[in-house]
């Protein structure tokens, strides 16, 4: 499947336990996404790092450990990769350090030992991995670049667990099963636009109140989620 180009992925899950924010589902969703990116779309075991911080877990899910895993990710990468990045785990905002920006506020993700990541790629990062919003009421013009984000959320959303109870007695995060339910029920191949919609929809049919956002240029949304050929489904 690979056709000569590499798949590379990281995924990274952090449960947060035994803390006022600890989260259920992370772990699984990380551990179900890797079964996912070998079994449908191709990806070697040796070509994903697995971040987690469940018991015995041999890499733990700090903030150096994510920065050296994505650091190796995209030294291993050259022109026609797939380079895949999970994260699932808290988010938050905190004032920028930009100057000239005194109310704006940067997003950042908490790693399990709360060493904030604010940026994972710098200014001289490829701009492959410098992303934009693509939303379908979207009226602001954007830069077209090679990322892809698929977001569980809004930013003034949260991202919600699944109830057990509803996935067989596994704690899932809610953005993340759907994602999964739509890919193992859609064989062939889907764009990024359509598993985003696929996947709100699955969302808003469980009653659940976040909209999940696809942020890339018009040409990736149609483009193949993950580069699956089309007839490629299992």
């Amino acid at each position: 499947m690979e056709n000569g180009n590499k798949r590379l992925a990281v995924l990274v899950g952090c449960n947060y336990p035994n803390t006022p924010h600890e989260l259920n589902g992370c772990i699984n969703n990380v551990l179900a996404m890797r079964d996912v990116l070998v079994k449908r779309y191709g990806f070697n075991h040796n070509h994903i790092e697995l971040l987690t911080n469940a018991p015995g877990s041999l890499v733990m899910p700090t903030g150096a450990n994510i920065k050296k895993a994505l650091d190796q990710m995209l030294k291993k990468a050259e022109p026609g990769d797939v380079v895949f990045l999970q994260y699932s785990r808290h988010g938050t905002k905190i004032p920028s350090a930009k100057p000239g920006h005194p109310f704006r506020q940067d997003e950042a993700v908490v790693p399990c030992d709360f060493n904030l990541i604010t940026e994972l790629f710098g200014a001289d990062a490829s701009h492959k991995f410098n992303i934009h919003p693509h939303e379908l009421d979207s009226s602001e013009s954007l830069r077209t670049e090679e990322g892809i984000l698929l977001s569980g959320c809004q930013a003034n959303e949260t991202s919600a667990d699944m109830n057990p109870m509803m996935t067989g007695g596994k704690a899932y995060r809610a953005f993340s099963n759907a994602v999964q339910m739509v890919l193992k029920d859609h064989l062939g191949s889907l764009s990024n636009k359509e598993v985003m919609l696929l996947a709100r929809k699955s969302l808003e049919a469980g009653d659940f109140a976040q909209h999940p956002c696809l942020y890339c240029s018009d040409e990736n949304a149609y483009a193949p989620f993950l580069w699956q050929p089309q007839g490629s489904g299992l």
